[in-house]
């Protein structure tokens, strides 16, 4: 059994929102306060984050944000879909409401994420085996696809992940029985 992450993480709302130096300061000052060693990020793969070349991805923007959390000594908890969650309140009602923000065809998807794995494998692998440690979390998304696609895709992603390590967290959203 792995160590329980939710206990001392702390999730953004946007990957992207690391790359503000304001914010990066604000929770590094949270994350010490709070001894929290775990930074989830949503949405790393957003085309605002990565640049496609004609065959090939850029993936700096990424990397800055992977280095602030790795260098400040945090682990980071890489929640691999495009699913996210939006919460409003009318009155005394509150709707959630799921959207998924990326655009990808399943084999568009697949081709980035071999892509992105291969490149944190090589940029990372010499962290004193901190790779380890993270985490790697491919949620449902209900209203996107199946069941069934979802539990295909999360196998092709987590075998994905395996070619590297056998000992890598893997984890997905629970699913509604």
């Amino acid at each position: 059994f792995f160590d329980k992450s939710w206990t001392n993480a702390i999730g953004v709302q946007y990957g992207q929102s690391l790359l503000d130096s304001k914010y990066q300061e604000i929770l590094l000052r949270i994350c010490k306060k709070m001894k929290v060693r775990y930074i989830r990020v949503p949405l790393l793969l957003s085309d605002t984050l990565i640049v496609k070349n004609k065959n090939d991805y850029d993936f700096s923007k990424i990397d800055t944000i992977l280095d602030f959390i790795t260098s400040n000594y945090m682990i980071p908890i890489i929640e691999l879909s495009g699913r996210k969650i939006n919460a409003s309140s009318q009155e005394t009602l509150i709707k959630i409401e799921e959207v998924n923000l990326y655009h990808y065809s399943n084999e568009e998807f697949m081709c980035l994420l071999k892509s992105f794995i291969t490149h944190i494998m090589y940029r990372y692998a010499g962290l004193n085996n901190n790779l380890k440690q993270w985490i790697w979390e491919y949620q449902y998304e209900r209203n996107t696809c199946t069941l069934e696609t979802y539990v295909s895709q999360f196998n092709q992603c987590l075998n994905e992940i395996r070619k590297w390590s056998d000992i890598y967290q893997i984890g997905g959203y629970g699913i509604d029985l």
